[in-house]
């Protein structure tokens, strides 16, 4: 994962405030490796919570319980996540900040957000009734919520962020401003968006227009396989780009290995492409997961609302475009066309980037 970087951040705000105005302790003080490397290891394993539920066990469940209606019900389970954390941010977030214990303040959000989102977690798959299913995966997405402020609070913490922040801070940034922070937040809501179309459906992909013997093994080869590229580059990316003092070149890369895999799925509906597009995949969104953080937290436009616009952003990504547009385009087309979407997203996600002007 890539680190912070405080002369970008103050780059980013930079627009609008004059170096006198930015107060001393907008300058952090620095973190140890290894607490980059627990925050790493937290945040991927955060998305590996929206990873497994969000983009694969659901289309397997929603298969399961209503074969007929499949797509609609996988559409509806993955919107209902989205709007529960929608909705569930800004209260958790409200709630953490004023946690009056300074010691592990925002660890004991994330511990407990995991620990919500295990136990429904674990049972939601027992379940053959598709409205228990849903309640269940409504508080999975309330522990995923927890642990997402808790992990970005912890972030703009680090840059530091003025606590009394998203208490006072009531109106959002000017698009005018600061497009380069507007601007990193599109690349993000849409190279997520184009990611989750992808996955979503893969289940139903491999079963309909595969016609593997055994999908859930060859959906589990895939999840492996995906999840070791990705291991991989969220380490190898976040290295490279602070070695190279470059963000924006890494977020292209990453929409443009995750397009490519949408690409071959659409040209190549076989089993051996599958493999190669879960490799590409899964390089291209571990790279995206280093270093997008770091561009965004580089980019934020007032050290005394930093906390609430960071949320902003991570709030965003949550924002259903993937349901809506897989329930669309498959009750209208096929697989092919829906890669071919999911690959235009993606794609259109890695050139924003390149409309920011004050990051590298």
């Amino acid at each position: 994962m890539a680190t912070l970087d405080p002369a970008n951040a103050s780059r980013g705000m930079a627009e609008s405030l004059p170096k006198a105005a930015l107060p001393q302790s907008s300058q952090p003080a620095p973190v140890s490796r290894a607490w980059l490397w627990h925050f790493a290891l937290a945040w991927f394993g955060f998305w590996l919570l929206v990873m497994l539920p969000g983009q694969f066990m659901v289309a397997k469940i929603s298969a399961t319980v209503s074969p007929e209606n499949k797509v609609g019900v996988a559409s509806f389970l993955i919107a209902e996540t989205a709007i529960v954390i929608l909705l569930s941010v800004p209260v958790i977030g409200v709630l953490c900040d004023r946690t009056s214990s300074r010691f592990a303040r925002r660890r004991s959000w994330v511990l407990a957000g995991f620990a919500t989102a295990a136990v429904p977690f674990a049972l939601v798959g027992l379940q053959t009734n598709w409205v228990i299913i849903a309640l269940l995966v409504a508080v999975v997405a309330l522990g995923e919520a927890a642990v997402l402020v808790a992990l970005s609070a912890m972030i703009a913490d680090q840059v530091p962020v003025n606590r009394a922040s998203l208490r006072h801070a009531i109106t959002l940034p000017r698009p005018s401003g600061y497009p380069g922070y507007y601007w990193a937040m599109a690349s993000r809501v849409l190279i997520h968006a184009g990611n989750l179309v992808g996955t979503t459906y893969l289940f139903f992909f491999l079963s309909d227009v595969l016609g593997v013997k055994n999908p859930d093994d060859s959906l589990l080869i895939l999840i492996l396989i995906y999840l070791v590229a990705c291991g991989f580059t969220s380490w190898l990316g976040g290295v490279l780009s602070d070695r190279w003092r470059r963000r924006r070149i890494f977020i292209a890369l990453a929409a443009g290995l995750q397009g490519a895999a949408a690409l071959l799925l659409a040209a190549m509906p076989t089993w051996d492409a599958s493999m190669v597009a879960a490799v590409l995949l899964g390089l291209g969104f571990g790279m995206f997961l280093s270093v997008d953080q770091a561009l965004v937290t580089d980019l934020l436009p007032n050290p005394e609302t930093r906390g609430r616009d960071l949320g902003l952003v991570n709030t965003a990504q949550h924002i259903p475009i993937a349901p809506i547009v897989g329930w669309l385009v498959l009750s209208v087309a096929g697989y092919r066309s829906l890669y071919l979407v999911a690959a235009v997203i993606m794609l259109a996600g890695g050139l924003a980037v390149y409309r920011i002007k004050n990051v590298r």
